[in-house]
């Protein structure tokens, strides 16, 4: 006899997943990463007050690329995750604005290895 799949095992799947993914980003050499389910609530909170309500994920999700103000609030996320102290507007001051098409890359990763840009 067959069993019924259990309720809920789908979307707690896709959390973890979500929860797991990371975002690496590299600019003129120096590279930090973002794991997009770990942004705590009170850089999420920043992060709101700075881009007038915009939510973390509408930066990065469901696009196939991404542009350049997407990129600089990942840089900044990214940087609050590892520790910095600083906010969205000294971040974008010290941006590299002149990146070169050889000098940007973002790759997100999935708890399986998966790059999905690839």
């Amino acid at each position: 006899m067959a069993s019924a799949p259990t309720p809920g095992v789908a979307r707690r799947e896709q959390a973890t997943e979500a929860a797991a993914t990371t975002l690496k980003i590299t600019l003129k050499g120096e590279t930090r990463i973002l794991v997009a389910g770990n942004i705590t609530f009170a850089d999420r909170l920043k992060l709101r007050q700075a881009t007038g309500g915009m939510a973390c994920e509408s930066f990065w999700s469901g696009e196939q690329a991404i542009g350049l103000d997407s990129v600089m609030v990942i840089w900044w996320l990214a940087a609050l995750q590892a520790g910095q102290d600083i906010t969205l507007e000294a971040s974008n001051a010290t941006f590299p604005t002149d990146l070169g098409v050889d000098e940007m890359e973002l790759v997100e990763t999935t708890p399986d290895g998966d790059d999905p840009q690839a």
